[in-house]
């Protein structure tokens, strides 16, 4: 009988807790009951997003300019493909256009898979001169046949020297473990690339829902990630370009107006924070 995610995970955390495993982080703590995951928004977050407000439009302006090449890609039988578990219709969208708008000369990649063949159609489609390198053990799609450099591994120390090499312009795409824990990668990303990147730097961050909490399904995993992301917004530090979920849960005619002839605002909404360094 197979059993559910839920099941083997709530398995795999026990087998950790009691020593005979090592398949992910379990926390004791007391006062669990006295805390809330309901998704309270962060009040200074959503006042950064709301004076972004039109930055937001224009860069949705932008990917409805792209609709004619959303429908090659759904009529093409391969990769990329549209609306996956891992990678919604928007995200897709919006790193499409990320490409096309902001046109990066490189891209470093933490977590690869469907967002790469996004990002690779979009090199072929508009013929940018971009250089992708992915640094993922196992990226959730093959990558075999496309024009990148892999690094088959997890992100560690010696790769934060290629980082502070990208130029103004350049892109970091982040979808990462989302859980900051001591000596892994989150906490590399956040505390030792973030402050090397150049100003002018492009960041994405997958799976974020500012200025909103994590939602269902994503509470179960208990990420973490979003939360170390705010002090680097409200710092100033973090400018916002485009924020996904934000669009979709607060501004959805908006998304179905900037792009009617290929619905962008479907199930699976979206997770995409993107970020200029300053």
């Amino acid at each position: 009988m197979m059993l559910s995610k839920d099941t083997r995970r709530r398995g795999n955390f026990i087998l950790t807790s009691i020593g005979l495993r090592r398949k992910g982080f379990f926390t004791p703590y007391d006062f669990l009951d006295a805390n809330s995951w309901d998704q309270e928004p962060y009040e200074e977050v959503m006042a950064l997003f709301e004076a972004r407000l039109e930055r937001f439009r224009d860069f949705l302006g932008e990917m409805g300019a792209n609709s004619d090449y959303y429908q090659r890609i759904a009529a093409d039988p391969g990769l990329p493909a549209w609306d996956t578990r891992f990678f919604s219709r928007l995200d897709g969208a919006a790193l499409y256009t990320a490409m096309t708008k902001l046109r990066p000369g490189r891209v470093i990649e933490i977590g690869s898979g469907h967002s790469t063949h996004f990002m690779a159609r979009a090199i072929q489609d508009h013929d940018l001169d971009t250089w992708i390198t992915c640094i993922d053990p196992a990226p959730r799609t093959s990558l075999a046949q496309l024009p990148v450099l892999q690094k088959r591994r997890v992100l560690d120390l010696s790769d934060v020297g290629l980082f502070a090499e990208l130029d103004p312009g350049d892109m970091v795409f982040v979808d990462s473990s989302h859980i900051l824990q001591q000596g892994f990668d989150v906490d590399i990303i956040l505390n030792r690339i973030l402050p090397v990147l150049s100003p002018g730097v492009i960041i994405h961050f997958h799976d974020i829902f500012l200025p909103y909490g994590y939602r269902d399904p994503w509470q179960s995993h208990r990420f973490n990630e979003q939360g170390a992301l705010i002090g680097w917004l409200l710092t100033g530090k973090l400018d916002p370009i485009f924020a996904s979920y934000y669009m979709w849960k607060d501004y959805a005619k908006a998304i179905d107006e900037a792009c009617p002839d290929f619905p962008l605002n479907t199930s699976g909404n979206g997770g995409s924070l993107w970020l200029k360094v300053t």
